[in-house]
């Protein structure tokens, strides 16, 4: 196992739509970045050993979360959000993207404190995903930051929006002085 602090892509279960968006996500990732490793774990109670040994400083993380802020899998074994990002702070990770479609409201009440940790949620994992997504990576791998990145594909007005191909997602971001960035998408179809 390595420890080269790039970017660990997980999906938890075998769900196969989760399993599909995995291989898709895997593949753009590798087209920017250049220290990635990909597991698929059976279930929530292999994750953070996972992520632990890797100690990665970007978690790709497909996984259904439950509406009681769970990470859902095959184990019986409960994992709040809330103590994954725990973790994930503890072992140095800067950014997570949960990239597998959630219910923002299974996940709202998890989000108490980010730390340091920029994070991407998918709440609609539609057709224009796969591009935002890669434009996304693309000029992260170009040093812009998250929000920047993310502000250039998607102006911050719903009206701006309208039209443009995208998922639905939802970002908070660090800022360099004050409150951190929250930043969001509308789906488009």
């Amino acid at each position: 196992m390595s420890n080269n602090r790039g970017v660990l892509v997980v999906a938890v279960g075998d769900d196969q739509t989760i399993i599909n968006a995995f291989h898709e996500d895997v593949w753009i990732l590798s087209s920017f970045a250049a220290e990635i490793e990909a597991v698929i774990v059976k279930s929530q109670l292999d994750l953070l050993p996972a992520i632990e040994s890797r100690k990665p400083r970007v978690l790709h993380l497909l996984a259904k979360v439950d509406s009681n802020g769970n990470v859902a899998g095959v184990s019986e074994f409960s994992l709040r959000l809330s103590h994954l990002i725990e973790r994930c702070h503890q072992v140095g990770v800067m950014q997570c993207f949960l990239a597998s479609e959630n219910d923002m409201s299974h996940m709202i009440d998890e989000l108490g404190t980010l730390h340091d940790i920029e994070m991407l949620l998918v709440t609609h994992r539609n057709r224009h995903f796969s591009a935002f997504f890669s434009a996304l990576i693309e000029g992260m791998s170009k040093g812009i930051p998250l929000a920047v990145t993310y502000a250039r594909l998607a102006p911050q007005h719903q009206i701006a929006q309208e039209g443009l191909p995208l998922p639905g997602t939802i970002a908070f971001c660090n800022a360099k002085e004050g409150p951190g960035l929250v930043l969001w998408t509308n789906p488009q179809e």
